[in-house]
């Protein structure tokens, strides 16, 4: 059963993630591929150069940094805090172009990681599960800015 709910939410994530988007309210062009941004891809700056993040995700990398850093509650609960975020960030992307796709590179990094800690329901087993959440976020600032 805790296999389910780690599965379920981290599949939730993947949808949402290539699909999810709006491209500042842009369709993709039919001719264009499938949206899967990230596949296949690794995260790296734009040629030295940190990407430009825009205004929307940029103030949610910053309201997850302080739910993860105020939050008292267990590894679950903030879990599902943060993928509530996560989603709110997907929803209002208005990222283009390759930053767009970096931004998905670094996503797909941050959606297991929360979803492991939202499955946590023993922080004491897995103490690490909200460092390395808090590791990807620190990750974050080393690629956008």
């Amino acid at each position: 059963m805790k296999l389910f709910q780690a599965v379920v939410p981290t599949m939730l994530a993947a949808v949402l993630l290539t699909a999810g988007c709006t491209d500042a309210g842009n369709a993709h062009s039919e001719n264009a591929p499938a949206h899967d941004h990230a596949e296949g891809m690794s995260l790296r700056l734009n040629q030295g150069a940190k990407w430009q993040a825009d205004d929307h995700t940029r103030a949610a990398v910053k309201a997850m940094r302080s739910e993860l850093a105020d939050s008292t509650s267990g590894n679950e609960a903030l879990g599902k805090k943060l993928q509530t975020q996560q989603e709110e960030l997907i929803r209002g992307c208005t990222m283009t172009g390759t930053e767009h796709d970096q931004l998905h590179v670094w996503l797909n990094l941050l959606a297991p990681a929360i979803d492991r800690l939202a499955a946590d329901t023993d922080a004491a087993r897995s103490p690490d599960a909200r460092k390395e959440v808090a590791h990807l976020l620190d990750e974050f600032d080393k690629y956008f800015q």
